[in-house]
């Protein structure tokens, strides 16, 4: 009961809710010893992150030098419960205690006019979230939503301003039908690919994240239309057994090859 009531503790700061040690208890042993015994469970709450999910990110930009100091328009889709978004504003030096900055006030986030000096990250989910300090937060947001995420853009950043990078570790919720859980990653993929046409600068970059299947490798192929290098990663910080793996895009060229804008669809329809 002592590693329930610490991990509940865990869990409440983390999303601004209390979550009890006996709401836990109703949950698998498997899943409750997993989680407490998980090395990255543990780091996570040493280092104030929201999930373990951080230390993904963290591993993607180690290799990829994703958040260089030049980066200074990021996109988080599929951002709850926020652990991407603190790792952004954190390795790109975003002061949360400044207040021209954007911080926990969720409605002043949603209407205070700020400039592209002041603010560097959209994060973005369908779920509600508790607002990530020094990001735009847009909760109940779904990603294909582009108007609404795009006049956020316009606001903070200015008209014509598009993204360096997006980010998405979106997820649907996991069925444990293989093909199924794969089909929805797809067009989760999908979706980003569609966002990054309309919304992602020239040379910018993108990872997503993938439930590896049959269509993995098509939809690489048409990535490379696109993106000048793609490769995939696995995370050490994923699990072992999970498929998930990690798509990167590096240096975005729109205009490098006459393709049709609907091929994302193929994966969709």
């Amino acid at each position: 009961m002592k590693c329930l009531t610490s991990y509940s503790r865990f869990l409440t700061s983390r999303f601004g809710h209390v979550i009890s040690p006996r709401v836990l208890s109703s949950s698998p042993t498997w899943w409750i010893q997993r989680q407490t015994s998980d090395v990255y469970v543990k780091a996570a709450a040493a280092q104030n992150y929201r999930s373990r999910a951080a230390f993904k990110l963290i591993e993607l930009d180690d290799k990829y030098k994703l958040l260089h100091p030049k980066v200074k328009r990021v996109v988080d889709l599929g951002a709850a419960p926020g652990a991407w978004s603190q790792v952004v504003t954190r390795r790109l030096g975003i002061r949360t205690g400044n207040p021209n900055v954007v911080d926990d006030n969720l409605e002043q986030a949603s209407h205070t006019a700020v400039s592209s000096e002041q603010i560097k990250l959209i994060s973005v989910d369908v779920l509600d979230f508790p607002p990530v300090p020094g990001a735009y937060n847009l909760p109940k947001t779904n990603a294909n939503d582009f108007a609404a995420i795009r006049s956020v853009m316009d606001k903070i950043w200015g008209e014509g301003f598009l993204a360096q990078l997006v980010l998405s570790d979106m997820l649907h919720s996991v069925s444990g039908n293989k093909d199924y859980d794969h089909e929805q990653s797809i067009r989760l993929c999908a979706t980003t690919l569609k966002f990054c046409f309309e919304n992602l600068g020239q040379g910018g970059k993108v990872v997503m994240k993938v439930y590896w299947g049959s269509e993995s490798e098509n939809f690489i192929l048409l990535l490379r239309k696109y993106f000048r290098n793609v490769t995939v990663f696995k995370a050490q910080a994923s699990r072992k057994r999970s498929r998930e793996i990690y798509i990167v895009g590096l240096g975005y060229t729109p205009k490098m090859k006459t393709f049709k804008k609907c091929e994302p669809d193929n994966f969709i329809d």
